[in-house]
């Protein structure tokens, strides 16, 4: 298998969860995947896995296969859930793995400056293109006889910050659309604070523990909700 195809695979494989497969994808990939990875990569589940399963799946020893995972979950692209003694890892989708898990650190790297413009271009260029012209709903409604409230709305601070009594753990990272912006060129860099995006409990322990973003207390959230309020 030549490189290109390994990437055409890992498209594809991205694909089975909902990542639109235009023309703007395969630069995407790989910017953010070497060749090794990509392969790797295919065909991991989207729901978690211990490792002697993904060393069994990829046909590799377990303690070769190891530090792998490890280092795509610092790249935002595998999930990372420790539960006591046991760890599972599961594949982020091709959206989460672009959008969040590049841009939440806020890097201004090499990698950051290479994918932004990319992601710009596919996000206004490609994202929504294969549904923009679709009549029918990609979603059914099916009928229980019980009326449902529609209760989503934007929220005000005093609404928002309640939020953070039903959690324990909090993170914060950068705000990766903000960030996405800041690293293309044909994009006015933010005027405002990028570290506003607050995550909580699981994800925001996965987030700490691969350096996607740092820990922060309960007060520190509200002074974040705060300062974004204002």
């Amino acid at each position: 298998m030549n490189e290109q195809e390994v990437y055409d695979r890992l498209a594809e494989w991205y694909g089975m969860r909902g990542l639109p497969q235009t023309e703007h994808v395969d630069p995407i990939l790989k910017a953010i995947f070497t060749p090794e990875e990509a392969s790797l990569v295919t065909g991991i589940p989207f729901s978690g896995r211990y490792l002697d399963e993904l060393a069994e799946l990829k046909q590799m020893d377990p303690a070769e296969l190891r530090s792998k995972p490890e280092a795509l979950a610092k790249k935002g692209a595998v999930f990372r859930t420790v539960r006591e003694d046991t760890v599972r890892y599961s594949l982020n989708d091709g959206l989460f793995t672009i959008n969040l898990g590049t841009f939440w650190p806020g890097r201004h790297d090499e990698r950051s400056k290479t994918v932004a413009p990319l992601a710009n271009h596919y996000y206004y260029h490609g994202w929504g293109d294969q549904t923009k012209d679709t009549h029918l709903k990609g979603l059914r409604v099916l009928p229980i006889e019980t009326t449902i409230e529609d209760t989503r709305q934007i929220l005000p601070y005093e609404e928002v910050v309640k939020v953070l009594e039903s959690h324990e753990y909090f993170a914060v990272t950068h705000c990766p659309c903000r960030s996405r912006k800041n690293e293309d060129p044909e994009f006015l860099d933010c005027k405002y604070s990028t570290q506003v995006c607050l995550h909580f409990d699981r994800l925001a322990h996965h987030i700490v523990e691969n350096n996607l973003g740092h820990e922060v207390t309960k007060e520190k959230s509200r002074e974040i909700l705060r300062q974004a309020a204002k």
